[in-house]
């Protein structure tokens, strides 16, 4: 599996394109694995890449607003748009992972779930050999409750 975090794909703030150095590097890194193990791609989503999440807490999101949901919707938008350009070099599984603190995990996955919907919906997964896979890692999940 090779992990790549979302924000290095297609940065949070400011442009909403996949770079040219970036892409060149991702297909780059993937034709270099000949491992016949190998067969996933996850995207490591961490706190502050959901527009809820507010950083400072374990416990809670907050309502987002209509402003904070459409750029957000623009940022898978153009985070799939990237997934399909880095498929073209390898096939993969594309397994979205939220790495998460505390009891967001719920609304972490549910956006993540939301944004392939939309893909699907639209019929651009057409290129994955199958569903994407949403995940959940527990960060810091046993410091807190363990």
């Amino acid at each position: 599996m090779l992990e790549i975090p979302a924000p290095s794909i297609v940065p949070r703030r400011g442009s909403r394109v996949l770079s040219p150095t970036t892409l060149t590097f991702l297909r780059s890194t993937l034709s270099t694995i000949t491992s016949p193990m190998f067969t996933e791609v996850a995207i490591i989503y961490q706190d502050d890449d959901f527009r809820g999440i507010a950083w400072h807490s374990t416990e809670a999101y907050r309502k987002t607003t209509l402003a904070e949901r459409t750029a957000e919707a623009s940022w898978h938008r153009s985070l799939f748009q990237a997934f399909r350009k880095i498929h073209a070099t390898r096939d993969f599984r594309l397994v979205l992972c939220a790495e998460v603190w505390g009891r967001v995990r719920e609304y972490a996955v549910e956006v993540l779930e939301r944004a392939i919907a939309v893909e699907r919906a639209a019929e651009r997964l057409d290129y994955l050999p199958s569903e994407p896979l949403v995940i959940c890692s527990p960060r810091g999940y046993w410091k807190f409750h363990g």
